[in-house]
């Protein structure tokens, strides 16, 4: 028997089939309107042999052939599913439209036993049409015509450059052991498709059947479940803190995060916000559900930067369990970069239970610079430094008053360039209150002002008075008080001094936005 070569490797004067390749003619497999694609299946070893092509090379006009499985051994899974669409009368091969060498190159390249016979190629047919080809046209067909369900498409090609796929994006072919195990080498299946540049290239792959596909799919898909669980839907607040009336007093957004946000995404987020702070309460355990427990970590971003302390935002973190999620306990306890912070209802508000910070004299000339700046010759009465908060305290001249304060024009925009040394984060000017008339009585005024971290002037802080507190207690010899930040908002504040250095500030709040934040 004649040995058929593969083409391109000696010629293809060996096998009948190849022999018709010389000629001009023009075959064409159809079946009513249809064009149908063949799955080329090569058996190896004896019982896998088909009988040799009859000499006369292909067949032609009405002349039809039956393609019979071997019957040493059974067909592999494979051939049984497509053997439910075998037709016992194969459609008949016309001069029409698929050429001759088309067909003998493929059949050469991929109809070849490893004991070199030549084999009539056992073929089964699938409904699939292709699309119309002739002779000297390179679009010769379509792997994805056949759908062959062949895994998730990591094929490693071995075909001497040839591309791992078909113009389809489907697989070329693959090579099975008779246990179904890859290696064993008992079966080649060639790229279905008549024509494909990539018949007869060797493509191996690890071999998963329908089960492992399923796993794979299934696998695959909780994957891209838990990646858009891993997109943001955060429920988001807005709460304006020390006021009881919606849009006065400082706006805060808060942020409930059921699991983890990565570091990053923080500070993206208080920059979208875009307010002085945005607060993230977390789950410190797995089991943690925020209307019962009663602890919860707890950060602070300014569009700029994290910030070890803002009172406005834990008492607008507090306002959001308490008022929103109907947190069942009291009193809330939150683990900052401030140690432990308590917020418990009132009858009035929410009592913040905040560190008491001390402050200390403080050299006007290390500091005149900023304060020419700042202020200009605006009369300052005594100077003042927080070492723990990093704030400069500037006390204006009692011969001022609050609508002066109020009105007061701060250059902030030049403060980055004349303090640069990271000794001062936070400047705050306050001045001594007014006798109540008509109007409430206040024991001092303030203003705060934060550039450093991005916070131009800063509506109404707690952290502020946090030393405020510590300063006006020893000049007024009071450990009650009562505060209002004169901003364009304005806020109220009522101050307790406790012992161990502790202060409670309290403020009311009013939450005025909530939703989900999604990216």
């Amino acid at each position: 028997m004649a040995e058929a070569k593969p083409a391109g490797k000696g010629g293809n004067a060996g096998c009948p089939l190849l022999r018709a390749s010389a000629s001009s003619t023009e075959f064409h497999l159809s079946k009513s309107s249809h064009r149908q694609a063949a799955l080329l299946e090569v058996g190896d070893g004896p019982g896998g042999a088909t009988p040799p092509l009859p000499s006369g090379g292909p067949p032609s006009g009405d002349h039809r052939t039956t393609p019979q499985p071997s019957p040493s051994r059974p067909l592999s899974s494979f051939s049984r599913l497509r053997s439910r669409n075998h037709q016992p009368n194969l459609p008949p091969f016309t001069s029409d439209t698929l050429s001759g060498d088309s067909y003998a190159d493929s059949a050469a390249r991929g109809v070849q036993s490893r004991e070199g016979r030549s084999c009539l190629p056992r073929v089964a047919l699938t409904t699939t049409v292709l699309p119309t080809v002739s002779s000297g046209d390179n679009r010769l067909g379509s792997c994805a015509a056949q759908q062959l369900a062949w895994g998730d498409g990591r094929e490693r090609a071995r075909s001497g450059g040839r591309s791992e796929n078909c113009e389809g994006g489907r697989p070329h072919s693959r090579e099975t052991g008779k246990s179904g195990s890859p290696g064993a080498g008992s079966t080649k299946r060639a790229c279905a498709v008549v024509g494909c540049p990539a018949v007869g290239g060797e493509v191996d792959r690890a071999e998963a059947g329908p089960e492992e596909d399923i796993k794979q799919a299934t696998s695959n898909f909780e994957n891209l479940q838990k990646q858009l669980a891993r997109k943001m839907k955060l429920p988001i607040f807005i709460a304006d803190a020390f006021t009881a009336r919606a849009f006065r007093g400082n706006p805060a957004a808060v942020c409930l995060l059921e699991n983890e946000l990565e570091e990053d995404m923080h500070q993206k987020i208080a920059r979208e916000m875009n307010l002085s702070e945005t607060a993230f309460i977390r789950k410190l355990h797995p089991t943690d559900n925020f209307a019962q427990s009663s602890c919860f970590g707890l950060r602070w971003f300014t569009p700029a930067s994290e910030v070890p302390l803002c009172g406005h935002a834990t008492l607008a973190s507090a306002a959001v369990l308490f008022y929103k999620i109907k947190n069942m306990n009291s009193t809330l306890t939150f683990v900052t970069l401030s140690g432990e912070l308590r917020a418990r209802q009132a009858e009035d508000g929410i009592v913040l239970d905040l560190p008491l910070y001390p402050v200390y004299p403080q050299d006007f000339h290390e500091v005149e610079d900023l304060i020419k700046t700042a202020i200009g010759n605006t009369l300052v009465q005594d100077i003042c430094y927080s070492p723990d908060t990093r704030k400069l305290l500037l006390r204006l001249s009692d011969t001022y008053n609050r609508s002066f304060l109020e009105n007061l024009k701060v250059n902030t925009e030049n403060l980055l360039q004349v303090e640069n040394t990271g000794k001062v984060k936070g400047l705050i000017l306050t001045l001594k209150g007014e006798p109540g008339g008509q109007s409430q009585s206040f024991d001092f005024y303030s203003r705060y002002f934060a550039p450093w971290v991005g916070v131009a002037e800063d509506p109404v802080t707690g952290s502020a008075h946090a030393v405020l507190s510590s300063y006006w207690s020893q000049q007024l010899g009071k450990k009650e008080m009562h505060a209002f930040q004169c901003s364009q908002r304005g806020g109220e504040l009522g101050i307790s001094l406790r012992p161990a250095g502790r202060v409670d500030i309290r403020g009311g709040a009013a939450v005025v936005l909530e939703g989900t934040l999604t990216a």
